[in-house]
């Protein structure tokens, strides 16, 4: 049996019912115009992944964290050092570019967590990257046991672990060789346990370079005798540019200067024979 036509009083109920949901449509339409977009989030500036935040604890329980750690640790990728630093005077400079770039890729020299600026003894502000020769070992290891030595301010920080990142990221970019030479100085990083990663970066620097009470003095006589090795070199111009990178960038981290040490690459470069000066000279303008 068919249903009922509706009556008109029932239509009249219904078709109020409808227009009072559109009512309340209409008026709820300009309420929500009015109400204020959500706060887009803002985007924290970072110069690397791994900086941002680099003041943080790293959640090593996530993959983001994981991630760092994987980053941290691994060998360091300059093509020069593809079997390693082999703590030779002649791979010095690359080495060092090479640590001061995953050491600012990391954070590990940025924000309040960073291990790689300390003051020495004469109160300077010293960057054991670039300036490994103008602080001694005993202030090194007294100013990072903020961070290595339990019970110390920063002993569960992010600090100690950039400190642990860069001792295994050290570790890694050496030869196998050159990790059983640093093995015998273990005892003067290592201490209670841990490896203080700033203080075995100076000890590498310091096997690798020339390290006796006449050592700014050597590196100068070298710059002076330029001319010298290149004419023994009968003019490779690479390998004077080797010479004079190592011997200067040494210099420099111990603090010393050089009068006029342009002036005194240059004058080496006089003695390289014509077609070889003419051929670097054109492949360098």
């Amino acid at each position: 049996m068919a249903n009922p036509a509706p009556t008109i009083a029932e239509l009249q109920a219904l078709i109020q019912t409808l227009q009072g949901q559109v009512a309340a449509l209409q008026n709820a339409a300009p309420a929500a115009a009015a109400a204020p977009a959500a706060a887009a989030t803002a985007v924290v500036f970072a110069d690397t992944p791994q900086t941002l935040g680099a003041k943080d604890l790293i959640d090593y329980s996530t993959k983001r964290g994981s991630d760092i750690y994987k980053q941290g640790i691994a060998p360091l990728d300059d093509k020069a050092l593809t079997d390693g630093f082999a703590m030779t005077t002649n791979q010095t400079v690359v080495f060092t570019e090479a640590f001061l770039s995953r050491a600012t890729a990391m954070g590990w020299n940025k924000g309040s967590k960073q291990i790689t600026t300390f003051t020495n003894s004469s109160g300077v502000s010293v960057d054991i990257i670039k300036s490994y020769g103008q602080i001694d070992e005993a202030t090194l290891k007294t100013v990072c046991e903020r961070f290595c030595k339990a019970g110390e301010a920063d002993a569960e920080s992010r600090a100690k672990q950039n400190n642990t990142m860069m001792s295994m990221c050290l570790n890694k970019s050496l030869t196998a060789s050159a990790r059983a030479s640093l093995l015998t100085y273990r005892n003067e990083y290592t201490f209670d346990g841990v490896e203080y990663a700033p203080l075995m970066y100076k000890i590498i620097m310091r096997l690798a370079t020339i390290d006796s009470v006449a050592t700014t003095q050597t590196l100068r006589d070298n710059l002076q005798n330029l001319g010298v090795f290149a004419a023994m070199n009968k003019g490779n111009i690479n390998k004077i540019n080797v010479e004079f990178d190592t011997n200067y960038s040494q210099l420099l981290a111990r603090g010393a200067t050089l009068d006029d040490p342009i002036g005194i690459l240059f004058e080496a470069y006089l003695l390289v024979p014509c077609y070889n000066y003419t051929k670097y000279s054109g492949a360098t303008m």
